[in-house]
Parts: structure tokens; C-alpha cells; sequence
């Protein structure tokens, strides 16, 4: 069955569509994969997920460098050295950027 919705985009845009509505899938997996989907949800909402940064052998500030690397970093409004983290400020040139996960673990953010 199709009907027609509208939604409210984030910048207060609203965007009209025709959307299908079906019915819900109860069985056991269905249930299964979508609390898995909103406890992965709930991970990211928690903070779980870190913005960290580690400063590049051709930087200046390589030997600021913590032992373990990454360190957590928070984005400033600041023209000149916008990352804030390790007990100092950096620019977006000096660093590599990474995410940590909720296991602890680092994925680098690669850029071409």
C-alpha cells in the first residue's frame, strides 16, 4: 500500500514522498536484526565513537606525539589550529584523523 508522507529535513526543509508501508516482519530474526540495528544505534548515541587524531612524522609537532599515538581531539571554532587535544592545538594539516570504536580499537580515516 503506497500513501503519501512528508518530512521535515534537519535545515526545516520538508520533503514530500510517497513511502510503502508494509507490515512488520515478526519473526525471531527480524527481531533479532533489528535490535542488533538499534543497539549499534545506541553505541554511536552513547559517545562510544571518538574522534582521534595523530600528529604526522612530517609535522613540526611530531615529538608531541603520546607513546600509544592517537589521542582525542575535539574540533574548535579556531581559523588558524582548530583541533584541540593532547594538552595542545593542532591544524587539520599536522594530523591523520581516526575514529575509536567501541572495542577500543582505531579506524584511520583515510584522505586522497
Amino acid at each position: 500500500m503506497k500513501t503519501d508522507a512528508a518530512f521535515v529535513m534537519s535545515d526545516g526543509r520538508v520533503h514530500e514522498a510517497q513511502v510503502e508501508l508494509r507490515p512488520m516482519d515478526v519473526s525471531p530474526q527480524a527481531v533479532r536484526e533489528r535490535a542488533e540495528i538499534a543497539d549499534r544505534a545506541a553505541q554511536t548515541a552513547d559517545g562510544s565513537q571518538q574522534l582521534v587524531a595523530r600528529i604526522k612524522r612530517t609535522s613540526k609537532y611530531a615529538y608531541q606525539a603520546p607513546a600509544s599515538g592517537w589521542f582525542d581531539v575535539s574540533v574548535v571554532h579556531d581559523m588558524g589550529y582548530g583541533l584541540r587535544g593532547n594538552n595542545n592545538q593542532y591544524r587539520f594539516g599536522d594530523v591523520v584523523f581516526g575514529i575509536r570504536l567501541a572495542d577500543g580499537s582505531v579506524a584511520e580515516l583515510r584522505t586522497k
